[in-house]
């Protein structure tokens, strides 16, 4: 946290385990940012495996420790589950969610949604998942944070679509650092985002190096920045391999 702070970042995530396992270390960790450090906090909230009270219960702890982002998401289902499943009582989409999120705390929370520019496990029709966007942006959603990307053609030309179906709200690109080569390209198989070509001519020869595939990754995902930048984008959400942490800062 005392890293993140010298960064000074918006806000730093901390994420939430599926129906709310280890909730408590999530809204001790979130207190301790904000009163401790002074780090504004975004706590992730998921659907799965969370009935109404569990979700009641979260957005009390966040409201009192002076948390107020939420990124509202489905998530993924259980490990033991091949498909997810709503929990009797809870909510089956994420705009639910951040509708009752909206209903019950007003603007208190600014409310972030999940987007992918590539598609996700279970859809990869691209308009049907931008209709799906703007209905959570249209529920209560006032940022989007998206799935890993690493190709800032398909990024922008993704930005493009979603401000020709209405939706207007910070759209902030998911960037994973690159630490080894073979876990860049195991969550790049399994969140099916492109790796642009010449990003694979430069890792391939050293991918048993990990100390010169963090050098070569470091200047590819900087330049990848730069070019978000370039065009106009104006925030970025940099994922830490850290457990449960992850940071969003402000671009110069």
């Amino acid at each position: 946290m005392d890293r993140m702070h010298g960064l000074g970042p918006i806000f730093i995530d901390v994420t939430w385990g599926a129906g709310g396992t280890l909730s408590s270390l999530t809204c001790e960790m979130v207190k301790v940012a904000q009163s401790v450090y002074g780090l504004e906090t975004c706590m992730h909230l998921t659907c799965t495996d969370m009935e109404k009270e569990k979700i009641d219960g979260a957005l009390k702890e966040a409201y009192n420790t002076g948390c107020t982002n939420i990124l509202a998401l489905r998530g993924d289902p259980p490990r033991e589950k091949e498909k997810w499943v709503a929990k009797e009582g809870g909510f089956r989409y994420a705009k639910d969610l951040v509708k009752y999120i909206r209903e019950q705390y007003g603007d208190h929370f600014d409310i972030g949604v999940a987007g992918y520019p590539e598609g996700c496990d279970d859809q990869d029709d691209p308009e049907l998942l931008l209709d799906h966007l703007k209905e959570k942006i249209d529920a209560g959603g006032t940022f989007i944070v998206t799935q890993m990307c690493y190709d800032a053609d398909i990024f922008i030309d993704w930005v493009h679509k979603c401000k020709a179906k209405g939706i207007n709200v910070p759209l902030i690109p998911g960037i994973m650092p690159i630490h080894t080569y073979a876990a860049f390209m195991r969550r790049a198989s399994w969140t099916k985002c492109h790796i642009p070509e010449d990003w694979t001519k430069a890792l391939e020869p050293v991918k048993n190096d990990d100390v010169a595939v963090r050098s070569i990754g470091a200047e590819l995902v900087a330049k990848f920045c730069e070019r978000l930048v370039e065009a106009g984008i104006r925030h970025l959400h940099l994922y830490d391999t850290t457990p449960n942490f992850q940071a969003s800062p402000l671009t110069p």
